[in-house]
């Protein structure tokens, strides 16, 4: 990884701080505002990577949900299906991985006009693509 990070990296690195956090939300839990303006709202989705993190921002009127390794596809979250037993040995922890699954289930319920994009998927991109919107992701 040497040369491919910037010299000044622990200068530029800020912590995500959930225990302050600038509000509950009632399915995500703590949210944090890493720029204190709102533009981007970060929340723990833990499970598959230790410290694992989603946000929420708002792209062309649109509430957009990066829900990171949380969910890998569509169906995951919509239908609150999880992978094969085999994954459990890829996550730091199953029950963290089911819970935040469970959080980006419930979220996609409350909140239908949400885009959720799953990190392994190529439907999300094609889909908010077609929607005639600015494309923010290749």
């Amino acid at each position: 990884l040497h040369g491919l990070l910037p010299g000044d990296l622990g200068d530029r690195i800020q912590f995500v701080d959930f225990n302050n956090p600038v509000r509950i939300d009632p399915i995500l839990g703590p949210i944090a505002d890493p720029f204190s303006d709102g533009s981007i709202q970060i929340c723990s989705l833990p499970g598959h990577a230790r410290g694992q993190i989603g946000a929420l921002f708002i792209s062309n009127d649109r509430e957009v949900f990066l829900a990171s390794d949380s969910a890998w596809l569509e169906e995951s979250y919509q239908a609150y299906r999880l992978p094969h037993p085999i994954v459990r040995i890829l996550c730091d922890s199953w029950k963290e991985f089911k819970a935040s699954l469970k959080k980006v289930h419930d979220y996609h319920r409350a909140h239908p006009d949400t885009i959720i994009v799953p990190c392994h998927s190529n439907k999300a991109r094609v889909r908010y693509d077609s929607q005639g919107t600015k494309k923010i992701w290749t």
